[in-house]
């Protein structure tokens, strides 16, 4: 397993993408997850996804920031 071998993982906590860029209900398998090996979490918030990587494309597509927060 990546965790016990030190590697670090992504989780998406939705399991899936909605087609219209909005997240999703989460579902229980991250929680689980750092109960049961009590290991450090960083909560990460991706902003711009949809937009990078739409539905039906294989690599990210360029584009500009529109976050006010950089």
């Amino acid at each position: 397993m990546a965790l016990k071998n030190g590697k670090n993982l992504v989780w998406f906590p939705e399991g899936e993408r909605a087609l219209e860029g909005k997240l999703l209900q989460f579902k229980p398998g991250i929680g689980m997850l750092v109960e049961k090996l009590a290991v450090p979490v960083v909560p990460v918030f991706l902003e711009g996804t949809a937009e990078a990587l739409p539905p039906g494309r294989y690599w990210p597509v360029r584009h500009q920031n529109k976050s006010d927060i950089w």
